[in-house]
């Protein structure tokens, strides 16, 4: 169907200008909104076909937990194939677009309408996994749903806020709930980077990640203005010499330099304050 590609249709026939030579600066900012658009709209399209596999391939095996997870696995394979991507990728786009036909109709309709971009339905999604099959579930679609058609930009710690909000105001446990699930699958990876480098990553508390934060960030302020790290380097720098209990010093080339650094052996004097906001049920509940 699409064998020569996207670039082979007639950009007008999408609405879109035959050339942005000499265009006003309001066509170009009118064709990156409309071209966003259309990219949640394909998103969806693409999620939509993907929910329609699930249909044809998967729903007949329901009845049989074995038969349904081959069924899942091997539709998965098919979506992972044509898209050129992993098995795990093409099962969470399978999982994602059963969630928006099942869980959040309302929700999809505002990916089709260009009203949120396409990242941000994992969000979506992953935060209210755990009201699937409740007798909310609907209510919960719909007013993320009005949420989002309100006018104004969604950051990811704004919509995983409002989102929480919503979910919060049908069940509190389940917000809680979310938060032990986490703290349980918490994890520590590296990864391999370019030019000899790799990337360290963890995933552990909030407050647990302000402390670690102020650590690498009071040691990684140890130097005088002329080290010549930037505060990144610094930052990675400090958080090695603390893993390793190795000294960290000021880079700089002036033989005065009076900057503290550290041996290594002692403590570092580090205060945080965390402000938590919370109820009686929260604090009574020793697991959260």
């Amino acid at each position: 169907m699409f064998e020569q590609g996207w670039a082979t249709r007639d950009p007008e026939a999408m609405g879109l200008p035959g050339t942005l030579l000499d265009a006003p600066v309001n066509t170009l900012l009118s064709t990156m909104s409309y071209a966003a658009a259309g990219l949640s709209y394909l998103e969806w399209t693409r999620y939509r076909a993907a929910a329609e596999l699930h249909t044809r391939l998967v729903l007949p095996h329901e009845m049989s937990d074995h038969r349904r997870m081959d069924a899942t696995t091997h539709c998965a394979a098919r979506i992972s194939a044509v898209l050129s991507v992993s098995q795990g990728a093409g099962e969470g786009i399978l999982t994602r677009a059963v969630a928006l036909r099942d869980r959040l109709p309302r929700v999809a309709e505002c990916l089709r309408d260009g009203l949120i971009a396409p990242k941000h339905i994992h969000t979506i999604i992953s935060r209210t996994d755990l009201v699937d099959g409740t007798t909310y579930a609907q209510d919960v679609d719909t007013e993320i749903a009005a949420a989002l058609q309100r006018r104004g930009s969604w950051s990811d710690t704004r919509m995983r806020d409002m989102i929480d909000r919503i979910v919060y105001r049908h069940d509190p446990d389940a917000v809680r709930e979310r938060r032990v699930l986490a703290e349980k699958n918490r994890s520590f990876w590296i990864d391999a980077g370019p030019d000899g480098m790799a990337y360290l990553g963890a995933t552990m508390t909030a407050e647990n990640a302000v402390v670690f934060a102020a650590a690498v960030q009071e040691l990684a302020g140890r130097v005088c203005r002329k080290d010549p790290r930037s505060t990144g380097a610094r930052s990675s720098d400090a958080l090695f010499a603390l893993a390793t209990r190795t000294s960290y010093e000021c880079q700089c080339d002036d033989p005065d330099c009076s900057a503290p650094g550290w041996t290594g052996e002692n403590g570092l004097l580090t205060s945080v304050i965390v402000h938590v906001v919370t109820d009686t049920t929260t604090i009574a509940d020793s697991t959260t």
